[in-house]
């Protein structure tokens, strides 16, 4: 394994590039579990890039569930950190499409109306990625379908932009 290679030889699993990002937030991001667990062995820190991000939102915006549901077991993941734009985990799951995870987060107490810094709401992220599975979920446990962005657009404007109908009709 290259990367054990690389620690065993005096690699640092926790030098930043210039984001602040960590090799853990691109494994996350990738997807790759072993790697996670060998470089959180190794030492690697679970903190957060200069946006906020967390190898937890990294791995939720890129659909990886089951990766991000062990980086909870693995560090004390915050439901409600803000990453980038102010994002908490459930929106990236959201913004993914990811139901499964979507479903767990709720389910640890993540808020369903919480909202970005532009006022996007977890049901905005839902709809304009177009899962209309995720959007009926999020609606059954309080998603806000009349929220608005700091621009006036609601969960319905992101499904008609991003030209989800199977969304617009469950919204309507």
């Amino acid at each position: 394994n290259v990367i054990a290679a690389l620690v065993k030889a005096g690699g640092d699993p926790n030098h930043a590039d210039a984001d602040g990002s960590l090799a853990l937030h691109l494994a996350a991001a990738a997807g790759h579990a072993d790697t996670c667990a060998l470089l959180l062995e190794s030492g690697s820190r679970f903190e957060a890039d200069l946006d906020g991000d967390t190898p937890f939102h990294a791995a939720a915006r890129n659909a990886h569930s089951s990766l991000a549901i062990e980086l909870m077991g693995a560090a004390a993941v915050e439901l409600e950190a803000r990453g980038a734009g102010g994002a908490t985990p459930l929106f990236c799951a959201a913004s993914s499409g990811d139901l499964t995870l979507s479903s767990y987060l709720i389910g640890q107490g993540a808020n369903v109306l919480s909202a970005c810094d532009d006022g996007a709401t977890v049901l905005h992220a839902a709809a304009a990625a177009g899962n209309a599975h995720l959007v009926s979920f999020l609606l059954q446990k309080g998603g806000d379908f009349s929220a608005r962005t700091s621009s006036g657009l609601t969960p319905l404007h992101a499904a008609s932009w991003a030209g989800r109908d199977a969304v617009i009709v469950a919204l309507i």
